[in-house]
C-alpha cells in the first residue's frame, strides 16, 4: 500500500497496522493466510531464528518479503504444534503467543 514518492498510500497506517486490516479480513476463518505481524510479533521471530537471519529485523517499513516470511514461519509452527497437540492449531494461536512472548525467549 504504498503511494506516491514511496509513503504510505493511506496516511498513518504502516505495516504493522496494515495488517491487522488484512488479518480481519478474514473474518476470524483459521485458514485465512494474513497474520497480525508488528514489532513485538518479529522481536520473537528474531529471537528463536539463528544470529545471521536478518529477515526479522524490524525496520520500519518492513518490505513485503518480511511479512511473508513470517507468516510462513508463524504457519509451520501452527502445523507442528497441531501434530503435538492432536488438534487444529489456528496460525493466529501461535501468532498471539509470539505476540505475548515479544522476544522474551529464554
Amino acid at each position: 500500500m504504498r503511494g506516491p514518492r514511496n509513503t504510505n498510500a493511506l496516511k498513518y497506517v504502516g505495516p504493522a497496522f496494515f495488517t491487522k486490516l488484512l488479518y480481519f479480513a478474514g473474518a476470524g476463518n483459521p485458514d485465512h493466510p494474513c497474520l497480525i505481524v508488528d514489532e513485538r510479533v518479529l522481536a520473537t521471530l528474531k529471537a528463536t531464528s539463528c544470529t545471521d537471519d536478518r529477515r526479522f529485523y524490524y525496520k520500519y517499513g518492513y518490505p513485503v518479503a518480511t511479512y511473508e516470511a513470517a507468516v510462513g514461519v508463524l504457519q509451520t509452527w501452527a502445523t507442528v504444534a497441531s501434530d503435538e497437540l492432536g488438534r487444529k492449531v489456528g496460525a493466529d494461536e501461535v501468532e498471539r503467543w509470539a505476540f505475548e512472548t515479544s522476544g522474551r525467549l529464554v
